[in-house]
């Protein structure tokens, strides 16, 4: 894998049934979103982009999106479009409606635990909590 990601959610945001997660999509949805590059072809090194994605909605006429889950592959499949400007996203397209904001960090500046806290941890906390 060159790109990955994982988000997290309040707990309240999602259920389990028959064993999968599911986060609902609804008007007050906030993800903490943590996505790691390791080779692109627009990046000298790997990155990792951490913060929070907003405002999302799925256009009504899309029926393959039943939860955030099914949007995660959307993402990383557009993703030199949404993530072009990662301090400020907005998107839309046929699917989906989203805005964010990420802050971005060098992989190899991040090697250890108080530079996770201070570099990744706290500054996604704070957008999170500012949205």
């Amino acid at each position: 894998m060159r790109k990955f990601a994982v988000f997290f959610v309040p707990e309240d945001k999602t259920e389990v049934k028959g064993g999968q997660l599911i986060t609902k999509i609804d008007e007050n949805l906030k993800i903490l979103y943590l996505r790691t590059v390791l080779n692109d072809k627009n990046i000298s090194e790997p990155v990792i982009y951490s913060g929070v994605l907003y405002s999302i909605q799925k256009k009504p006429q899309v029926k393959w999106i039943g939860k955030f889950e099914n949007i995660m592959g959307h993402l990383e499949y557009n993703d030199d479009k949404i993530f072009k400007n990662v301090e400020k996203i907005n998107y839309e397209d046929a699917h989906i409606k989203l805005q964010g904001e990420l802050v971005k960090n060098n992989l190899f500046d991040i090697n250890d635990s108080e530079t996770i806290l201070k570099k990744i941890i706290k500054p996604s906390l704070e957008l999170f909590r500012k949205y």
